[in-house]
C-alpha cells in the first residue's frame, strides 16, 4: 500500500466516524426538541375517587381517543399542552369578563389555524369535564414558535368550587350504577341518568347567554342543557364506565343547514359495535322515547345530518374527525326492551297486559312496544289507538286486574317512530 492509499484510508475513516457522530448528535438534537406527544390518562379533573369507586364496581375508567389518535403529531403536543394548562387560570379578569389562561407556547413550529382547531376540539371533545374553557381563543407566531391564548368563564376559585359540584354527582353516578353489568345495561343506566336529571334548556337556544347550558357542568349539576351538553355529558359517563363514545357534529335535516342551527349526538361502542345515540331527540317534558337509541348510519340519516369530515383543503372548522361505520341494529332499544307487536288479532296479544304490568312494577311511566316487520307499521299505530278494537286500551283494561290500578284509557299519550318500528306509551 503506498502512502496516499495509506492516507486516503485514514481519510476515509475519519470521516465515517465524523459522519456517525454527527448523525447522532443530530438525533440527539432532534430527540430534545420533539414535543411530548404522550397523553395524560387521568383527565384535568381531579376525580382519582370517582375512579377507584367505578374500579370497585368492576369497571376500568378509560379516555376515549377516536379524535386524538387522527391528530399529526404536532396536532397531538399542542393537544397535551393544552391539557396540562387549562388549570393555570390567571386571578384577574379580562376586559371581556373572562379569565385569561397562561399561555400555550409551542415552541417546535408554526401551527396553522386549522391545526389549532382540530387539537382543541379533539381536547374538549374527549375532556368534557375541562367545562370552563371559553369558546374563544387566540394565537400568534414567533420566529418558530406558536402561541396559543384560551380563557375560562370562571376564576379559578369558582373553578375548583364547580369541579367538585361535579365530582359529587359523579359520585353519585357510579355508586348507583351496580357492579360488573354489561354494556347494554350501562349504556342504558347513563341514558336514564342523564335524561332524568336533565332538561332541554330552550332559553338558551333561542338566544340566551349561559354558557354552562352547554357543558356537563350545565347538563349534570344545574339539570338544564341543550345538545351539546347532552353529549359532552354522555362521554364522560361512559368512559368512567370503560365504554367509547365520541362526539359527533352535525345538523337535523329539514329544520337546519349548514349555515344555521347545528345539532350535537353521540357515538357509542356497545358489545364491540357502533351505533348513533342521540339523548337529546329522544329526551322530552311530557316523554322520553328511544327513537334514536343505538340506531345505524342509515336509521340516523333520515332525521339528522352528518358534518362533513375535517379537510384542511376545504377550510372547513365544522366538522368530525373520520368516524367509525355504525350498521348493525342488533341493540337499537326497542328491539331488546320493547314488547314484539306480532299480530293485530287481540287474541294472539297474551303477553301485552305483562308486559305493561312490568313495565309498572319497574317504577317505569312508559311502556314501550316494537312492531314486527311482518305487521305494517301505519295499521299498528291506528289499531293501537285510534279504531276498533283500541288494542292498547284494551289490554291496559286487561292489566288493571293484575296491579289493581285505573290506568286513563281515554287520553292515551305515545310517540311512535316507524324508522325503528317503535312505540312509546305513557302511563301515568
Amino acid at each position: 500500500m503506498n502512502w496516499i492509499e495509506k492516507h486516503m484510508k485514514g481519510i476515509v475513516m475519519f470521516s465515517a466516524v465524523f459522519i456517525a457522530l454527527l448523525f447522532i448528535l443530530l438525533e440527539i438534537g432532534r430527540a430534545v426538541k420533539t414535543p411530548n406527544t404522550v397523553r395524560d390518562s387521568g383527565g384535568a379533573l381531579a376525580d382519582d375517587s370517582v375512579k377507584d369507586t367505578a374500579a370497585q364496581s368492576g369497571y376500568t375508567s378509560i379516555l376515549s381517543d377516536l379524535m386524538y389518535s387522527q391528530l399529526t403529531p404536532e396536532e397531538k403536543a399542542l393537544y397535551v399542552m393544552i391539557s396540562e394548562g387549562v388549570l393555570r387560570i390567571k386571578k384577574e379578569p379580562d376586559e371581556n369578563g373572562t379569565y385569561p389562561l397562561e399561555e400555550i407556547r409551542y415552541e417546535y413550529g408554526r401551527l396553522s389555524g386549522y391545526s389549532i382547531n382540530r387539537a382543541l376540539s379533539a381536547f374538549l371533545s374527549e375532556n368534557p369535564d375541562v367545562f370552563w374553557i371559553s369558546n374563544t381563543y387566540t394565537y400568534v407566531y414567533g420566529n418558530d414558535s406558536t402561541v396559543l391564548n384560551l380563557h375560562s368563564y370562571v376564576s379559578s376559585d369558582t373553578c375548583a368550587s364547580m369541579a367538585q359540584e361535579l365530582i359529587d354527582v359523579l359520585h353519585v353516578f357510579v355508586e348507583n350504577l351496580g357492579s360488573s353489568i354489561d354494556e347494554y345495561r350501562r349504556e342504558k343506566y347513563i341514558f336514564d341518568f342523564i335524561t332524568d336529571r336533565c332538561s332541554y334548556d330552550f332559553s338558551a337556544s333561542n338566544g340566551g347567554e349561559s354558557w354552562k347550558t352547554y357543558t356537563i357542568y350545565g347538563a349534570l349539576v344545574e339539570g338544564k342543557a341543550v345538545c351539546e351538553g347532552y353529549a359532552r355529558s354522555a362521554v364522560k359517563l361512559f368512559n368512567l364506565c370503560g365504554v367509547d363514545c365520541a362526539i359527533v357534529n352535525g345538523y337535523l335535516s329539514g329544520l337546519s343547514s349548514e349555515n344555521s342551527n347545528t345539532h350535537m349526538w353521540n357515538l357509542v361502542k356497545i358489545e364491540g359495535d357502533w351505533y348513533h345515540l342521540d339523548i337529546t331527540g329522544c329526551d322530552s317534558d311530557t316523554l322520553v322515547g328511544y327513537q334514536y337509541f343505538n340506531v345505524t348510519d342509515e336509521q340516523i340519516s333520515r332525521s339528522h345530518q352528518i358534518a362533513r369530515t375535517y379537510s384542511e383543503s376545504e377550510n372547513n372548522y365544522y366538522g368530525n374527525f373520520e368516524l367509525p361505520r355504525c350498521e348493525s341494529d342488533a341493540l337499537q332499544y326497542y328491539r331488546i326492551e320493547g314488547y314484539r307487536l306480532e299480530s293485530l288479532e287481540p287474541s294472539k296479544q297474551s303477553q301485552f297486559p305483562p308486559a305493561i304490568v312490568a313495565a309498572v312494577k319497574s317504577g317505569s311511566d312508559s311502556v314501550n312496544i316494537y312492531v314486527d316487520p311482518s305487521v305494517d307499521f301505519s295499521e299498528a299505530v291506528n289499531s293501537l289507538f285510534y279504531r276498533t278494537p283500541y288494542l292498547f286500551s284494551r289490554n291496559l283494561r286487561l292489566a288493571e286486574k293484575d296491579i289493581s290500578y285505573n290506568f286513563d284509557k281515554e287520553n292515551t299519550v305515545f310517540f311512535s317512530d316507524e324508522t325503528t318500528r317503535g312505540i312509546t306509551v305513557k302511563l301515568f
